[in-house]
């Protein structure tokens, strides 16, 4: 049994220290992608420091479910997908659930820890953003119509 690619995306907000006269200011965020390889340790710093960026903040570090979209982008714990073709269209973010060792969708309106397999939307799926860089893409619609 061949063993899968672990493999991690890690959004930091970086930004230089004399920025603006504020020594905690970050500029803009980053996102890396790396392969967990036990023989050669990952440092973020080492990919910073040529372009002058000394401040890290990590905002997120995220796991590949081991799925892709229908556009050949790899599918991370965090991100916000579109299905279609399904019983229903549906927009909701991908999560991890510890208690049946699955990744499911999760739409916004529904329950806290529901949603659908995402082994089973895997076909008829489209990535289009994640929460932390577009989290307009995944508004309760509850929410937005008043009826908390």
């Amino acid at each position: 049994m061949e063993n899968r690619e672990i493999k991690f995306r890690v959004i930091c907000k970086v930004g230089t220290c004399f920025s603006k006269g504020d020594p905690a200011y970050y500029e803009k965020i980053i996102t890396f992608y790396y392969t967990l390889d036990l023989e050669t340790p990952f440092t973020i710093y080492d990919y910073l420091k040529d372009d002058g960026y000394y401040l890290l903040k990590i905002i997120s570090v995220d796991m590949f479910t081991g799925v892709e979209d229908n556009h050949g982008k790899e599918v991370y714990g965090g991100d916000i997908i579109q299905t279609y073709g399904l019983l229903d269209d549906i927009k909701g973010t991908v999560m991890w659930d510890a208690a049946i060792l699955t990744w499911y969708v999760h739409p916004p309106e529904w329950r806290e820890n529901s949603g659908y397999s995402l082994y089973n939307c895997r076909m008829n799926m489209k990535k289009i953003g994640n929460i932390y860089e577009n989290p307009e893409l995944i508004q309760d619609k509850q929410i937005e119509d008043g009826k908390t």
